[in-house]
């Protein structure tokens, strides 16, 4: 009886352990999905902002070289 409740216990264990792997593998595929797209987010936002900047920093130069604008 004892032998049996030992071999249960010790299936559970290394089912519970295989299940636990697959668990850490999956959060990690989440994980590393979440980053990639927040990354891919986060560089699209920045090259956006310069873009702009620079774009505004043309039409201002453009415009100030005419001596249209600034009001200086």
């Amino acid at each position: 009886m004892t032998n049996k409740k030992t071999l249960v216990a010790a299936c559970a264990i290394i089912i519970g352990l295989a299940g636990c792997a697959e668990f850490k593998d999956a959060g990690r595929s989440i994980g590393h999905g979440t980053r990639d797209a927040a990354k891919s987010v986060g560089h699209g936002t920045r090259d956006a902002a310069k873009a702009v900047g620079h774009g505004t920093a043309r039409v201002w130069d453009e415009a100030t070289a005419d001596g249209e604008g600034g009001g200086e």
